[in-house]
């Protein structure tokens, strides 16, 4: 099965960004083409789209200099039910929470259409 990853490419750096996490958390990833990324925080997944048009639209819709890239994905692909709302300032509360085998409570939103959670990604071949 074919993984899709939505990335920020950086006008200053040949690496590629988050999408969701705003520049200014720390915790924000890097990811580099051919290479292994995981989670900042321990516990915590990564997102990719399980169908190219779903990764598709969200570029379109809600990534700034977005690319979507085709990618390996480790770990056995779950289906989300909730993510960390990358508005609020409660994303690591929520993965914290999650990774404690605690509810979220109110610090989760539904996520995008057809995304997957998996432990690590590798992007490949840029489509767009």
């Amino acid at each position: 099965m074919k993984h899709y990853k939505v990335v920020e490419q950086s006008e200053s750096d040949p690496s590629q960004f988050s999408s969701v996490m705003p520049y200014r958390y720390p915790w924000r990833l890097r990811y580099r083409i051919g290479e292994w990324t995981e989670p900042a925080v321990p516990g915590t997944k990564l997102f990719v789209f399980r169908s190219l048009p779903a990764a598709r639209l969200f570029n379109y819709t809600c990534a700034y200099n977005g690319a979507v890239f085709e990618c390996e994905v480790r770990g056995q692909p779950k289906q989300p039910k909730l993510m960390a709302d990358p508005l609020v300032a409660k994303m690591r509360r929520f993965w914290v929470r999650l990774a404690s085998g605690l509810p979220p409570g109110d610090l989760g939103c539904p996520p995008p259409r057809a995304t997957l959670w998996v432990d690590a990604v590798k992007l490949g071949q840029r489509l767009e």
